[in-house]
């Protein structure tokens, strides 16, 4: 491969029970690309879905969450064809933003610095069809996750998130937006692979000059982050023994 040239990045996105895995997965397939799904990198420290750190509903939890990404983001290295499944940071970014969290313009500002991809796609669906989608899966698998339920617990938190999602995906990646309302999975994938350009292959290695000016950027957010967490403290929401353990996520 010519030296001037990296490999391939594709990204699909959108909340659950839009076909983002078959999607994905036949993308993969036309660009012979490896699947990340929801993080780049393998091994992060901080993985707050598996490190049993802080429960989801715990004050702490955006915090690790945002560590989680900035690490994800710092240690990426493409050397494949790659297609991103969501990603972490963007979905919890519309989360975060959708919920008026404090720590939301901090998570806008992790997004801007995710790798450039050559292109990116969102799936949407109207209420009524994920709810469609998520009683079927309910019958079929016999049961759906919590944040699932949301679209029948809190429908308009979830409508405010996927209009949210829509304009971030728009600004900061270029997204084409798929509406998959009233379409079987298979012109879906057809209409998803169409906006794909063939001739849509590597990226000069000019546009990764900005990992650099990203390292500075992450480095000033977590700076901010930090101080989020020491008014956390002050304020008595931690303990002094959680302000010491999350203080560590920031050492590496």
């Amino acid at each position: 491969m010519d030296q001037s040239v990296v490999p391939g990045l594709y990204y699909v996105e959108g909340l659950d029970g839009v076909g983002k895995d078959t999607i994905g997965a036949a993308l993969a397939r036309k660009r012979n690309a490896l699947i990340g799904k929801l993080a780049l990198c393998d091994g992060n420290p901080w993985n707050v879905d598996k490190s049993g750190y802080v429960s989801s509903n715990h004050p702490l939890f955006p915090v690790y969450m945002l560590q989680m990404v900035i690490w994800d983001i710092l240690h990426f290295e493409q050397k494949e064809n790659r297609v991103q499944i969501s990603l972490a940071g963007v979905r919890s970014a519309a989360w975060q933003l959708a919920r008026s969290e404090p720590l939301a313009p901090l998570y806008v500002e992790v997004i801007k610095n995710y790798p450039v991809f050559n292109h990116a796609i969102l799936l949407k669906a109207s209420l009524a069809e994920k709810r469609k989608r998520l009683l079927e899966r309910e019958r079929t698998t016999g049961s759906i996750s919590s944040i699932d339920k949301l679209v029948f617990t809190e429908p308009q938190f979830v409508e405010s998130m996927d209009s949210i999602l829509i304009d971030i995906m728009r600004e900061y990646f270029g997204a084409t937006v798929i509406d998959t309302d009233n379409l079987n999975i298979d012109e879906v994938e057809a209409i998803a692979l169409k906006s794909f350009p063939e001739n849509s292959g590597g990226r000069s290695t000019t546009e990764f000059l900005h990992s650099k000016i990203s390292q500075d950027r992450l480095g000033y957010i977590q700076g901010e982050l930090l101080k989020q967490v020491e008014d956390m403290f002050r304020r008595r929401v931690i303990s002094d023994s959680e302000r010491i353990e999350v203080r560590k996520t920031f050492e590496l």
